[in-house]
């Protein structure tokens, strides 16, 4: 009976003890995640607390996911596959799938990153980012079908996203309409005008459409 209750008593100890740890790897590695987050410090610092998060924490796959955004941003593609990967183990979230898409892109992996970027859309179907880059693929693949078809999604959900009228104008051009594509370069243009801010995840500079719109006129006065 002794015997029984020591052996209670130890597997009890034991408990409490694996408890306290992984409360403890769980609590400094949300710390750390946090401490990157807030205040104004250098990237070597920022990077520095995430990856002493995930060191508390292996499983903190948000921390991961950040780390991996970083990686991303500082050109280290690898290092940012490796993480991104990890932490999408424990953390699966809509912009996850559309950052592992981005990482692929940026390795020239586009069926990767279209299965990627097709499931973040099955995921939430008004997930713009995501139906963004997928018009991209389907623009350098030549399918002008879908790069309507995604845009019109686009435009169903944001009447004003210049993405896709860039989308549409780019489709154009690729197929000899330079009507089609000087009316999209047109829209964006005054857009920009009534906006009068800076851009925001563009696809383009204002530089660009100016000059678009100048070379289109030109070749379409040229035509007669």
């Amino acid at each position: 009976m002794r015997k029984l209750w020591a052996t209670i008593c130890l597997l009890a100890g034991l408990g409490f003890l694996l408890i306290g740890y992984y409360t403890g790897t769980t609590y400094y590695g949300r710390l750390y995640d946090v401490m990157a987050s807030r205040g104004v410090h250098s990237i070597d610092v920022y990077e520095a607390r995430l990856k002493r998060a995930v060191a508390y924490d292996p499983t903190y796959g948000y921390a991961r996911a950040k780390l991996a955004q970083y990686y991303l941003r500082h050109g280290t593609s690898s290092m940012a596959l490796n993480e991104q990967l990890k932490a999408m183990e424990t953390f699966n979230s809509v912009r996850n799938f559309a950052q592992l898409g981005t990482i692929y892109l940026r390795f020239g992996k586009e069926k990767e990153a279209k299965e990627t970027f097709e499931r973040a859309v099955r995921m939430n179907p008004n997930f713009i980012e995501a139906l963004e880059r997928l018009g991209v693929l389907a623009l350098k693949e030549g399918d002008s079908e879908r790069v309507q078809e995604l845009t019109g999604e686009i435009l169903r959900r944001d009447v004003k996203n210049l993405n896709a009228y860039y989308l549409r104008a780019k489709d154009s051009e690729q197929r000899g309409d330079l009507n089609g594509a000087l009316l999209n370069y047109q829209m964006i243009s005054a857009e920009l005008y009534r906006r009068k801010s800076e851009l925001k995840d563009a696809m383009f500079t204002e530089t660009e459409i100016r000059g678009k719109l100048d070379v289109l006129k030109k070749q379409l006065e040229s035509q007669g």
